[in-house]
């Protein structure tokens, strides 16, 4: 590093990015599954003949991005669960989209990703899944994610909140790791790890794919699930260590 960056923080849960939008409401109203020859031409040729070869060059060239097993990812049939660490906020997402290509993804996101005005229909078509900010939505959204997992790869960052070039895997709970449960579909890992670049201050990454992990489903839901998180956080924690180098430092501020 040229010059140390430095991010001091209180909690592994602290937000460290944070974003301006005004946060639209996403309730039982909030509608998931957009029907219509408009919503269909943007799924299925503006975003898998356009956005998709995009996102794939980009990710290789514009973020330097490298996948290691990715072809677990293309040769499992039917849906799945993808779970990645959280480092940043458009390079993440072109990666979730381009990991299961020629699948197309889902990605369950905060709902600032369709507050921006004018674009939501956009987000839909590329895949985007909002969480609920009304408790009164939780159901049509775990329908929604039910039924996108029986086809496709959904993509869920269980760290929730994006440290920006963060090389350590933060704690998280086991609350996603119902929808594998609940859905009878196994469970991958993608963790992006950090190295040096020779001509360049920002870093090179190398983005392993691990699994399936699938779910016990021989013992009660809730041991399932825990099980299955701790599976997916001791791997990603594994892969993490393999970050050679620090282009952000973070560093715990002292307790007043």
């Amino acid at each position: 590093m040229k010059k140390s960056r430095v991010v001091r923080y209180r909690s592994e849960s602290d937000e460290i990015f944070t974003s301006s939008v005004k946060t639209k409401t996403v309730d039982k109203n909030f509608v998931y599954v957009r029907k219509g020859p408009w919503n269909w031409f943007l799924r299925h040729v503006f975003v898998r003949f356009l956005v998709m070869p995009f996102a794939k060059f980009w990710v290789r060239f514009g973020f330097h991005s490298k996948f290691v097993n990715r072809k677990l990812l293309k040769k499992h049939k039917g849906g799945c669960f993808i779970y990645s660490n959280h480092t940043q906020a458009v390079p993440d997402a072109f990666r979730a989209a381009a990991a299961p290509l020629p699948n197309l993804s889902y990605i369950i996101v905060h709902a600032d990703n369709v507050s921006f005005p004018g674009i939501q229909p956009l987000m839909m078509a590329l895949g985007t899944i909002p969480i609920p900010t009304e408790t009164n939505g939780m159901i049509n959204f775990m329908r929604t994610v039910e039924l996108r997992a029986k086809d496709h790869p959904v993509v869920v960052f269980p760290e929730r909140h994006i440290w920006p070039y963060y090389t350590k895997i933060r704690p998280f709970s086991d609350v996603s790791f119902r929808y594998p449960v609940r859905c009878g579909v196994p469970a991958f890992v993608m963790t992006t790890t950090f190295h040096k670049r020779r001509f360049s201050q920002k870093p090179r990454e190398v983005v392993y794919v691990d699994g399936p992990f699938y779910p016990d489903l021989s013992v009660p839901a809730k041991e399932s699930q825990e099980d299955l998180c701790r599976r997916v956080y001791d791997t990603m924690c594994e892969r993490a260590r393999l970050s050679t180098y620090e282009y952000v430092r973070y560093e715990k501020a002292a307790e007043e």
